[in-house]
């Protein structure tokens, strides 16, 4: 395992301890409400009957939980409790079947986590400001697709890039499939996929038509790496920017803040990285292995150009923390020896 990959898994687990840590410290803030019964205790006792990697609705609870300690709100007492007893229920109900690999599954999946959840969920995605209003689950034929696809996808970063599917498995332990509902479609907003920081170990992907083998790598990678990226980040901030030093990168059509520029060169960096991997290895008789082979050559350039656009920027106007120089060392070295090849 390479060192960057070292420190990324050093960091999860660092990340899981500090999450025990945090909820202690809650403590006090509860007695403060004085409930007659104890949110707090309640999603303690659910991390002890979890295993590592947590499931990301333990890091959606104790996000909840935070807000709504530090709001010192009496009033949502029960709805916060209701919900961490159905974030129990999910996990005893997943524990045994969640595959090594990261569980596919549609958004909404009601043997995944319950209607509150789902859309706890959502919410936590739309508190960006910038996430569609409405998911739904796409077509069984749809899922099915994409099921099978990704399963492809991820046999290929195993084969090619076996620490990094260890990773992903921590970091991606359910790929969610949805498209965007009907209030979405009515005005015409869409998104290509989400991950957050406090629902980690999950990503939601677009899954409202067919794509390639290649094409759901990019995706499920592209989100992976955004997830990594928290983690190496939970710590302190990537830049010293502040978010209305904006700048021009290929990978959006709006000017970008520095910190979604930092993110938009370590997951195009990441990608490449997977692609050149994938173009060094034997595949043998995989099936149409030519035009697969094809297609991540041109996936391969299109990151490496997406990611020297946001590299140009940083060098310009990036005031990098520690962890940030760390990054961006490590994504310019994963472009730079992709382009080699």
């Amino acid at each position: 395992m390479t060192n960057q990959n070292v420190f990324a898994s050093e960091a999860i687990l660092k990340g899981e301890a500090d999450l025990k840590d945090s909820i202690e410290s809650l403590s006090q803030f509860e007695e403060k409400i004085q409930p007659k019964e104890s949110p707090t205790e309640a999603l303690k006792s659910c991390i002890l009957k979890s295993k590592s990697p947590f499931s990301p609705w333990i890091y959606l609870a104790y996000y909840r939980l935070g807000n709504w300690l530090i709001s010192g709100n009496a009033n949502q007492q029960n709805s916060i409790l209701n919900l961490i007893t159905e974030v129990d229920e999910a996990i005893s109900n997943n524990n045994g079947t969640i595959k090594k690999t990261g569980e596919v599954c549609a958004y909404g999946d009601n043997a995944i986590a319950s209607s509150g959840l789902w859309q706890s969920a959502l919410s936590l995605f739309q508190e960006g400001g910038d996430f569609i209003e409405d998911l739904e689950r796409p077509e069984d034929s749809l899922l099915l697709h994409w099921q099978q696809k990704v399963d492809i996808a991820h046999q290929l970063i195993r084969a090619v890039d076996p620490d990094l599917m260890h990773l992903m498995n921590q970091l991606q332990r359910l790929v969610i499939l949805a498209k965007p509902g009907p209030k979405s479609v009515a005005i015409n907003e869409s998104f290509g996929g989400a991950t957050c920081f406090f629902f980690r170990g999950a990503s939601v992907i677009n899954a409202a038509r067919p794509q390639s083998t290649i094409e759901i790598m990019e995706k499920i990678v592209h989100e992976y790496a955004h997830a990594e990226l928290f983690v190496l980040g939970q710590d302190q901030p990537l830049c010293l920017n502040t978010d209305d030093d904006r700048h021009k990168v290929l990978i959006r059509k709006d000017p970008r803040p520095m910190n979604g520029i930092l993110h938009a060169l370590y997951v195009t960096g990441r990608v490449a990285e997977v692609m050149n991997r994938l173009l060094s290895h034997d595949l043998g008789e995989l099936a149409d292995k030519k035009n697969l082979l094809i297609e991540a050559n041109s996936m391969l350039n299109e990151q490496i150009s997406l990611g020297h656009s946001s590299l140009e920027q940083v060098h310009k106007h990036a005031k990098l923390t520690t962890i940030g120089d760390i990054i961006v060392q490590a994504s310019a070295s994963r472009l730079a020896n992709a382009q080699k090849a």
